[in-house]
């Protein structure tokens, strides 16, 4: 069963950055033996947007690792893909188009979650080439690279309105995979205004070099205004997302991913999170309150914000359990 963090949960990285005169990052102590946070002006871009350190890439000798990140160069607003070795420091590392060639025009979705990257090397990350929506994915020991243009019936499914990769005012719904050699990606298809419902999960297989669209197998059928609220994964088995089911209820629900097995496609099915419960209830919390005989009293778990102005990280998901952040 999942860890339920019921509470507002704060999660403090601190794997940060220094400077000490060097072209390198390097650690700093205080009294207490904390780290503490100092500038680096080395990093040849400027308002990066940090996508995560992967200690774990097998392309890298066993005491390297490398961190990525994002920003913009210079007085422009072109934007930069930004890489950090302990060997190397900081350098530009240009993402490469489907073709090959080196991608220019890249904007990353307006967001701080705009990308993640995971311990063992791979990644993801949204934005548009100014033409149209596209998704970056890096393999172990490889550049960021354009993955093949989302099938258009994939982002329209049969008598809904069309999706979109990403919103504004609210965070990518996205999740990079460990599959291998070839990295995969989890990206959620939003729906605009109110009207529709988010009943998909986009995978795209980095072996095969396609798209693919896993259900969300929603309790009953898909109410109108059915939104996720977020997406995270540490494995193509152990990825779950969160969901508000309908316009008309405030209440969170867990869902988790069901890998494809015996010819059956994968799929995300309702969790229980509560032993009597049913599969997809809305998730509640325990209060200090007691109710006689029965227990704890409980109340509906909510999301500030949802569910169209989602911008923080509520899912965080790790072989050790699932975190959500949300509020009573």
């Amino acid at each position: 069963m999942p860890l339920l963090a019921t509470a507002a949960l704060v999660v403090i990285l601190s794997g940060l950055l220094g400077s000490s005169g060097t072209p390198r990052a390097s650690g700093a102590l205080g009294a207490e033996g904390e780290p503490v946070a100092q500038g680096d002006v080395s990093v040849p871009a400027r308002s990066v947007v940090m996508l995560g350190s992967s200690p774990a890439d097998p392309s890298l000798p066993a005491d390297e690792y490398e961190t990525w990140g994002i920003g913009e160069l210079g007085s422009t607003d072109a934007s930069a893909i930004v890489r950090y070795t302990r060997a190397g420091g900081w350098s530009l590392t240009p993402a490469i188009t489907a073709g090959g060639a080196v991608l220019s025009g890249f904007k990353p979705a307006p967001s701080p979650l705009t990308g993640e990257t995971t311990q063992a090397g791979s990644g993801v990350l949204v934005g548009t080439n100014g033409k149209h929506d596209i998704v970056l994915v890096r393999s172990p020991g490889e550049p960021f690279k354009e993955t093949e243009v989302v099938p258009p019936e994939l982002l329209k499914p049969e008598g809904q309105p069309e999706q979109s990769l990403y919103a504004t005012h609210r965070a990518p719904l996205l999740a990079a995979l460990d599959e291998g050699a070839e990295a995969g990606a989890l990206v959620v298809p939003v729906s605009g205004g109110s009207s529709g419902f988010e009943n998909g999960v986009l995978h795209w297989e980095g072996a095969a070099r396609k798209w693919t669209r896993e259900a969300i197998e929603v309790p009953g059928s898909p109410q109108e205004g059915m939104r996720v609220l977020a997406i995270g994964a540490s494995s193509p088995s152990n990825a779950w997302l969160l969901a508000q089911l309908s316009s008309s209820s405030s209440g969170v629900s867990l869902f988790r991913r069901r890998p494809a097995v015996g010819g059956k496609p994968a799929s995300w099915q309702p969790v229980v999170v509560a032993p009597g419960g049913e599969p997809g209830e809305a998730l509640t919390v325990p209060t200090v309150e007691r109710e006689g005989a029965h227990g704890p009293r409980t109340v509906p778990f909510a999301v500030p914000g949802a569910p169209d102005q989602v911008e923080a990280q509520i899912l965080t998901v790790t072989a050790e359990g699932v975190w959500i952040d949300g509020e009573r």
